[in-house]
């Protein structure tokens, strides 16, 4: 089977999911409401600034990490040095950070046990890159494996909620998998059109084809 994800297709791929998970999460205020159910949770503030080189700015991170903090709140504080297009993409990443996406088939091509030259360790480094939190599963390799080649392993029989879902090989025990079993699950990105779109969308979730 033709490989979809070239070292160009892999960015393309890891931007798009967690573009369509932030724009899932502004369009229903997600970012507001975990915020207030943050007493059940550690919560994190992210805080961009355009500079730190000024010491007005720097009193004023000083000021806001310390009052979250009596909070109980951490602080990630990012700093653009003066560089719109940086601080935009630095609030990007705030938002993203923490995005748990779920890497179907760690192996170099559907039905095969070898992940020698496989697209998923360049999908894992280009999501964890952008914040994401990446789970890998496979049924040809054990968790161990699946952990040492860098993802935390997945379990379809007791599964933990995740935002996105990359199909990356088209193993066929894939074809069947039952998409609303996954909690918390909303994008489902094909990258080797072996899905059926239909049966995807018919779960209520947003489905993207690589090449569709």
């Amino acid at each position: 089977m033709m490989n979809f994800f070239t070292p160009r297709t892999l960015l393309v791929v890891a931007s798009l999911v967690l573009s369509v998970a932030l724009g899932l999460t502004l369009g229903r205020g997600g970012g507001a409401d975990a915020a207030r159910d943050g007493s059940k949770a550690g919560v994190t503030i992210g805080l961009s600034l355009d500079t730190l080189k000024e010491a007005r700015w720097q009193a004023d991170r000083d000021m806001f990490v310390k009052s979250a903090g009596d909070l109980g709140a951490t602080v990630q504080v990012l700093a653009a040095n003066g560089d719109d297009t940086v601080q935009v993409s630095d609030v990007e990443k705030l938002i993203t950070a923490g995005v748990d996406v779920l890497v179907l088939g760690i192996g170099y091509r559907g039905d095969v046990h070898e992940d020698f030259f496989s697209s998923a360790f360049g999908l894992r480094d280009a999501l964890v890159a952008r914040g994401a939190r990446v789970f890998g599963h496979d049924p040809y390799f054990d968790d161990e494996h699946i952990r040492r080649r860098g993802f935390e392993p997945y379990d379809l029989a007791a599964p933990v909620p995740v935002r996105a879902a990359i199909l990356q090989a088209a193993h066929g025990a894939y074809r069947d998998l039952d998409f609303r079993a996954i909690p918390g699950l909303e994008i489902v990105l094909d990258g080797r059109n072996a899905l059926d779109r239909g049966r995807v969308e018919a779960a209520g979730l947003r489905y993207i084809g690589v090449g569709r």
